[in-house]
């Protein structure tokens, strides 16, 4: 019995198949099921396992916001791209264009002969210099004859070097002050123009252009001219005073202002100036520099008429009866009592015309003029 279990070698061998079974730990499986139903080995319990799952499954907040926000990105950016196709759709956007139309021909020019010099006017330089030398001398025969008198004479002599020379800027510059000086302001706006516009850098046809427009009560070229002539010079005299007329004019005093203290800064001793700039703050109602600018104007000036005028108004905007008052009798020992009491009939006046000591002027006045006036020294 034993020899039949033993190979021939007489080893004590288990089967190949026996071999490559795996080792258990001596307990029947059956028996180890059985007991580990009976609780005998207790089970892993499952709650590790769940709340692992439960980890893995969860996302961090901003990795979640960060994707919805790249999806609703993408979801307006096909929107935006569906409406630029519906635009584009219904304007045409993507229709074929027409093909473009064939080039010109251009006709060849024939090549001038190398042989061929420059060519010159037609006109002999002796014949213009004859007829600039004819201008020059009408143009100072004009100037004479206005200077005697003669206007007619004048004015036929000026125009006819303009008609002999048009481009003569001498003979269009006296041609304009002259109808400046009669005041035939279109025909004297035409001749500044006419120089301006073969020489627009010429400051002095600038200013004078200027002072044209604002005689003839054209205020808005008037400061265009005037703005024009500053950019060349800004300290120009005349062209800052009727840029400040006119800004005056205009009823934009504000303005005005910045014009006349540049005015004043560079001459001091203009009473007319300063009778502006102080009209300037009358208008802003800015009546405690109008009155220093009133005052100014008549320690330079003590018998500046206009000043005595614009201070006893200021007083009056100020409702300084008794100070208006006594201008008004300052204003009549120097210029008389008929000039001054011509004043008081302004509707300036108005907000002290029922004050007692104004209405006693005007009576005391009206009653003995003579005894009142006094010469001007």
């Amino acid at each position: 019995m034993d020899a039949g279990k033993k190979d021939i070698y007489r080893t004590d061998e288990p089967p190949l198949l026996v071999r490559r079974r795996p080792a258990y730990s001596g307990l029947n499986p059956s028996s180890a099921y059985q007991r580990a139903e009976h609780s005998a080995f207790p089970r892993p319990h499952p709650e590790p396992r769940a709340r692992v799952r439960r980890r893995r499954g969860e996302h961090n907040s901003t990795v979640v916001g960060l994707n919805k926000l790249m999806w609703l990105g993408l979801l307006a950016l096909v929107g935006v791209y569906g409406i630029f196709l519906i635009y584009a759709n219904r304007k045409g956007l993507f229709l074929a264009k027409p093909p473009p139309p064939p080039p010109v021909e251009v006709p060849a020019v024939a090549p001038t002969p190398a042989t061929a010099g420059p060519v010159f006017l037609d006109v002999p330089i002796e014949s213009d210099i004859k007829n600039w030398k004819r201008a020059l001398g009408l143009t100072r025969d004009g100037v004479v004859q206005l200077e005697a008198g003669k206007i007619a004479v004048a004015a036929e002599r000026m125009q006819q070097a303009v008609e002999l020379a048009p481009d003569l800027l001498v003979a269009r510059e006296e041609l304009a002050r002259f109808w400046e000086r009669e005041r035939n302001y279109p025909n004297a706006e035409r001749e500044w123009r006419a120089v301006l516009a073969r020489d627009p850098e010429k400051s002095a046809a600038r200013i004078r252009l200027a002072a044209v427009y604002l005689a003839a009560g054209q205020n808005e070229s008037a400061l265009d001219a005037a703005r024009w002539a500053l950019e060349t010079d800004p300290y120009a005299k005349e062209a800052l005073d009727i840029a400040a007329s006119a800004l005056l004019a205009l009823r934009q005093p504000q303005e005005a202002v910045g014009f006349l203290r540049r005015l004043v800064a560079i001459d001091r001793d203009d009473p007319s100036v300063r009778n502006k700039l102080g009209l300037a703050y009358l208008s802003l109602n800015d009546l405690k520099n109008a009155e220093s600018t009133f005052r100014d104007v008549l320690r330079m000036d003590a018998a500046n008429s206009v000043a005595y005028y614009n201070l006893a108004v200021t007083c009056a905007r100020r409702d300084a009866a008794a100070d208006a008052v006594d201008l008004l009798m300052e204003a009549s020992r120097r210029f008389g009592v008929p000039f001054v009491l011509a004043w008081t009939k302004s509707a300036d006046f108005d907000p002290i015309r029922e004050h007692p000591a104004f209405r006693a002027f005007i009576e005391q006045s009206t009653a003995t003029p003579e005894t009142v006036a006094v010469a001007a020294p």
